[in-house]
């Protein structure tokens, strides 16, 4: 169990700890006196009752001061700036021949990490991928298995094996049979369309028993998307590694990825080749309002 107490001297009994606290450790019987920690036990140290206190009375053992910054505010960009990173972004497959950096790298994990993930389980792991012959092993797993899959949808029998296995995702699969054609080919004749020749690939993993985990996953892809453009760099995802990744036992193998495990998203990476000057309208959004 965590500890947590409230500093008397510092307390202004403001009540903010306990109103933000979403395991609802705290107690307040009223405003004349201290909040009481009721529930200590189902504390997910998410840090909300450090971050509130403008007082500093909250003193939690899973946040010494090293661990407590301010937040700037002026930094933040306005809602213009945000709104046109949103909309300019794009998803990036042209890239220069130049790696990417390790401090680089460690940054765009970093803005990841803060992603928001359920009961604070921080369950994401991150798979750094560099090494060209084992983005080449990658390609080649991934196509073995793609081609493997292919041929069995031309067999009525195992294509209700596959429907099984892969619910209504075979579906479109089976309306795609030719694109899956032409991309297989276009692997074999060298064209990497994989990676697009990224220099570097990141693989979003975590324990598939941990709730919600692939929810987790792809909220710090989303926020890695965005520290991308943030920093001039640019990216995709790898739609067939992942779509094809917790299937696929000799890649995971392959990776090392930890028993258990599922890989839930995966970002190809680069400095982009191209700088795109204009954006373009989405489809309207489909909203019902009740």
């Amino acid at each position: 169990m965590i500890s947590i107490s409230i500093n008397h001297e510092s307390c202004t009994k403001c009540s903010m700890c306990v109103e933000v606290c979403p395991a609802k450790v705290f107690r307040q019987e009223s405003r004349d006196e201290f909040p009481d920690m009721v529930f200590p036990k189902s504390c997910i140290v998410c840090g909300h009752c450090v971050a509130i206190c403008p007082h500093d009375a909250v003193i939690h053992a899973g946040f010494p001061a090293e661990k407590i910054t301010s937040a700037n505010h002026e930094l933040l960009p306005s809602e213009e700036q945000l709104f046109e990173l949103i909309k300019s972004r794009r998803s990036i497959r042209e890239f220069k021949d130049k790696p990417i950096e390790k401090e680089v790298i460690e940054k765009i994990i970093d803005a990841a990490r803060f992603a928001p993930n359920a009961y604070n389980s921080q369950s994401t792991h991150y798979l750094v991928v560099q090494d060209k012959e084992i983005l080449d092993g990658i390609k080649k797993l991934s196509y073995e298995y793609l081609s493997k899959i292919v041929n069995m949808l031309h067999n009525p029998i195992q294509r209700t094996i596959l429907k099984i296995t892969f619910g209504r995702q075979i579906e479109t699969a089976i309306k795609k049979m030719d694109e899956f054609r032409r991309f297989l080919n276009a692997l074999e004749k060298g064209d990497d369309l994989i990676f697009r020749d990224a220099p570097c690939a990141i693989f979003f993993h975590a324990d598939a028993g941990v709730a919600m985990s692939d929810i987790n996953a792809n909220l710090a892809l989303q926020n890695a998307t965005l520290i991308l453009e943030a920093m001039k760099l640019g990216g995709f995802y790898t739609g067939y590694v992942v779509a094809m990744g917790d299937k696929n036992k000799r890649l995971l193998e392959y990776l090392k990825i930890p028993k258990g495990h599922k890989i839930y998203g995966g970002l190809a990476i680069g400095y982009p080749k191209y700088k795109y000057n204009k954006r373009v309208e989405r489809n309207p959004a489909k909203i019902t309002w009740v």
